[in-house]
């Protein structure tokens, strides 16, 4: 078997397993579908089967890539789209529990302190407990008309990766009666 028969019949079999339309002309009638021809018969002779596909009856157009390009892009943009809000809302979660905790803390370390300690003196205090100024700050103010509780608010601030500016806030009520 030399190379062309061999070629030839490689191609009538990845016809037959792949079920290929072909067309062959044998003797000036057309057959179509994989057939075990001879070789020497068919016009054409290797080339019969070897992929040759008449004019337009396989392919795609034109217009049919660029509609499928098309619609790749915006399904690829709305999938990028949905990343990138998720990447972005994680983040910004990330930073408000993160800002959560240091008032918790902060206000936890207020509450233990006594009713009448300077760090709970009436007035804004423009330093968090065991945090940097720029961090936030707290307000404590006088709740009751007696003077037996104070309010005490935590204010935390940051700037979020977008440069929009953020703020939390607590608050609790510190009693004469529960810390003296």
């Amino acid at each position: 078997m030399n190379g062309s028969s061999a070629l030839w019949s490689f191609g009538i079999h990845f016809a037959v397993i792949f079920r290929r339309r072909r067309t062959c002309l044998l003797r000036g009638v057309e057959r179509i579908g994989a057939v075990v021809i001879d070789r020497n018969q068919a016009v054409g002779g290797a080339d019969c089967f070897s992929g040759a596909v008449p004019r337009g009856r396989s392919g795609f157009t034109l217009v049919e890539v660029v509609v499928a390009g098309a619609i790749f892009l915006l399904v690829a943009s709305a999938v990028l789209g949905a990343f990138s809000y998720a990447r972005r809302t994680a983040s910004l979660t990330e930073n408000r529990l993160a800002c959560l905790h240091i008032a918790r803390e902060a206000l936890e370390t207020l509450k233990s302190e006594g009713y009448l300690s300077t760090e709970l003196s009436i007035g804004r205090h423009n330093r968090l407990p065991g945090h940097p100024p720029a961090r936030g700050y707290y307000d404590v103010v006088q709740d009751s008309v007696w003077g037996q509780a104070k309010r005490i608010t935590v204010v935390v601030n940051w700037v979020e990766p977008t440069g929009m500016p953020q703020s939390l806030s607590l608050s609790t009520v510190h009693s004469r009666a529960l810390h003296p």
